[in-house]
């Protein structure tokens, strides 16, 4: 119940702060709730229009979401679930629709799929648009990232989905870590340097007591 009370929370939350989408026959909020406030003004304007024109064109919702927090659930796929449902996302008696969603303090990112949607994206079909977006997301390049997700979904619901020869890493796709900020290439090398430097030390210092020994040794006889 509690976890209820979080979604509905949030979903008001985003009722209140979000845009009613142009084509909104079946989704009583925007396509774009970008929660955690990634995006500037102009991508989610941008980005708002693009999800609209697939969706209308599409008959399924393709939706955005980005949040601080899991909203008191436990993993980001049971928040994406909830959430699109409490959000009335949807085309259809099915609520036929996708969402990406993206929880910030978690570093955890989720697709949830609804109605016709479930047949559509397959386990691989996620898997690849995981493999595509990751790369943006951990860049910070957030704007990128959600039109990579639109892309592809449109793609993917009018070829029918991508093919199954495509070869994955299994689970490799899953490494969203979201860092703050990148390791510059001077920090690298610094590291680099800094590495040779202490495994010189220590086998200078392994060395010494070595040698010490084995005067000590030579001393007992």
């Amino acid at each position: 119940m509690k976890k209820k009370l979080f979604a509905l929370l949030f979903a008001f939350v985003l009722s209140l702060s979000c845009a009613v989408p142009a084509f909104a026959a079946t989704a009583s909020h925007s396509r774009v709730a970008d929660g955690a406030e990634l995006l500037t003004d102009d991508e989610i304007s941008a980005l708002s229009d693009m999800l609209d024109e697939i969706s209308s064109r599409q008959q399924m919702d393709v939706v955005v979401m980005t949040s601080d927090d899991l909203q008191g659930y436990d993993t980001a796929t049971e928040c994406a679930d909830e959430l699109y449902e409490y959000c009335g996302y949807g085309f259809g008696d099915e609520k036929d629709g996708i969402m990406l969603f993206i929880s910030m303090d978690d570093r955890d990112w989720a697709i949830s799929t609804c109605g016709r949607a479930i047949d559509v994206f397959s386990e691989n079909d996620c898997d690849y648009i995981g493999d595509e977006i990751v790369p943006y997301l951990s860049d910070g390049d957030y704007a990128a990232a959600f039109e990579r997700f639109a892309e592809l979904c449109d793609r993917i619901i009018t070829s029918g989905g991508v093919d199954d020869d495509y070869d994955y890493d299994d689970g490799d796709y899953r490494d969203f870590t979201i860092p703050s900020e990148r390791l510059s290439p001077v920090w690298i090398l610094v590291s680099i340097v800094a590495g040779i430097l202490i495994a010189g030390l220590i086998v200078g210092i392994m060395r010494s007591k070595l040698k010490t020994v084995r005067f000590q040794a030579a001393a007992c006889r």
